[in-house]
């Protein structure tokens, strides 16, 4: 299994790190760009809004459905339909109370809200799909399906920019609409991959099935209200706290944008790992040997990323913001990227955790943490605008990781050891000393900046964070499965 997570998870860095940066950057800021700070940060603050609903739309039918279709994959075809018919209604639930509760709080209705809202349950409708075909095993074509609407996103918006008229005349909503259809397209295509695996002809929903799986969703589904909020409301508050609330969430958004795309890496891995954790367990194989080399793949990842930004933050705003960003905007960036290498970990133990079904215990732990994030957004950012918001994401993030890896040491025996610890202790502070120094002693900062991120990751080869050795006779060895 260790063989199987390495290759797939190669094969989804591949795919992700050649066509997401290029969405990110060349779609996604320019957009921003053009259609200026302000208006963005409204069309983030409609999204982050949407979001906080997310339980409804899903009702943890993705999470559930992938544990569930891993362990049991002959029931694939005989439950899909009524899975499907549930998530329609919740599909249906969800449009209903995001623009009820969108007219009460002043961001419905509009045509840009009701877009927004419809991609939302479309994504969903994708991830679920994903989700059985993870589940099936075919993780290849599930890494190919991960970045599909992104690449059609850049074919269209990209024709669209090379052409001055097109552009000028690009509104928020066009964007949201290729989204639309972009989103549409993979999701035909999802289907039609999983259509000769099931069967909707005869099927049948009866009262007390539903009620059972409901019941069994219920915790996913709290799960993922609970890391919603405390992920999303910092974008509301924003907007809402401050008497210049759209503009700060354009410049949080901006900052958020870079660590959404690096938390592409964790959350595509997770997707990989929650049905290799489901079914490991489930045929008790030990997972520590696949927990400890996702840790040391998303180690040195997070830890490059976040010193480049805390480091170079600045310099990169100004760089993709000309002439809109400042010195601020830098610091809004640093701070914002520096819960990535907790929300790195955080996809590791708590994709375990819910493996293993410890959803209670998980929950409690993003309870405190919504709490503590409201609390620390209410005075943060009435202080320090943006910048109070991206501190109380930071603390937030760190308290719930460290809480998850202690979790899973404390149930599952797979957490992090003292030993472990200190090693990735050592391997952080050396890596971003090694930045520190490139920032120092390299007059421009882009050679500075590619300076400091080739030193870490020589680093992480001399440290064998990153262990070519073993990922040699990992991928040698003759599959377990």
């Amino acid at each position: 299994m260790q063989r199987e997570f390495i290759r797939n998870i190669a094969i989804l860095l591949g795919i992700n790190l050649l066509i997401k940066p290029v969405y990110i950057f060349g779609i996604d800021r320019t957009m921003q760009n053009h259609a200026g700070t302000e208006n963005w940060g409204w069309y983030a603050t409609l999204l982050s809004f949407c979001y906080l609903f997310q339980m409804v739309n899903d009702f943890g039918i993705q999470n559930f459905n992938s544990r569930h279709i891993s362990q049991n994959r002959q029931l694939l075809k005989k439950h899909f339909p009524r899975f499907l018919f549930i998530k329609t209604i919740f599909a249906i639930l969800f449009l209903g109370v995001t623009h009820i509760l969108g007219v009460v709080f002043g961001y419905a209705p509009g045509w840009l809200f009701l877009v927004v809202a419809l991609n939302l349950v479309i994504t969903s409708f994708v991830l679920f799909l994903r989700s059985n075909i993870a589940g099936l095993g075919f993780y290849r074509m599930d890494s190919l399906l991960s970045a599909l609407d992104k690449f059609l996103m850049i074919v269209i918006v990209g024709t669209i920019f090379l052409v001055p008229a097109w552009k000028a005349s690009l509104t928020i909503l066009d964007f949201a609409l290729v989204q639309t259809i972009s989103l549409s397209v993979t999701l035909v295509i999802a289907l039609s991959i999983l259509f000769p695996y099931v069967q909707f002809r005869g099927f049948t929903m009866k009262k007390a099935f539903a009620l059972m799986i409901l019941r069994q969703m219920a915790p996913f589904a709290l799960v993922t209200f609970l890391m919603t909020l405390y992920t999303r409301l910092d974008v509301v508050m924003i907007e809402k706290l401050l008497p210049n609330g759209k503009f700060e969430a354009g410049i949080y958004a901006a900052g958020f944008r870079l660590l959404d795309a690096a938390n592409n890496v964790g959350f595509l891995m997770a997707g990989l790992l929650l049905p290799m954790f489901s079914r490991m367990l489930k045929t008790r194989e030990n997972v520590n040997p696949t927990v400890l080399a996702a840790v040391r793949i998303i180690v040195p990842v997070a830890v490059a990323a976040t010193g480049l930004l805390v480091f170079f933050g600045e310099e990169v705003m100004m760089l993709l913001h000309h002439p809109n960003a400042t010195e601020y905007w830098g610091s809004v960036t640093g701070v914002v990227f520096c819960s990535f290498i907790a929300i790195s970990l955080m996809y590791v133990f708590g994709t375990l955790l819910t493996a293993a079904g410890k959803l209670r215990q998980m929950n409690i732990v993003f309870f405190i943490g919504v709490l503590a994030n409201v609390l620390l957004n209410w005075y943060l950012i009435g202080e320090y605008a943006a910048l109070g918001a991206a501190w109380a994401s930071l603390i937030t993030q760190s308290g719930i990781t460290l809480a998850l890896i202690f979790l899973s040491g404390r149930l599952l025996d797979a957490g992090l050891t003292g030993g472990w610890w200190l090693r990735i202790l050592v391997f952080g502070v050396v890596s971003w000393g090694l930045i520190w120094g490139a920032s120092m002693l390299v007059n421009e900062w882009i050679l500075a900046f590619i300076t400091g991120g080739i030193a870490v990751l020589i680093w992480s080869l001399i440290s064998r964070m990153i262990d070519i050795s073993e990922l040699r006779k990992i991928l040698a060895a003759r599959s377990g499965r």
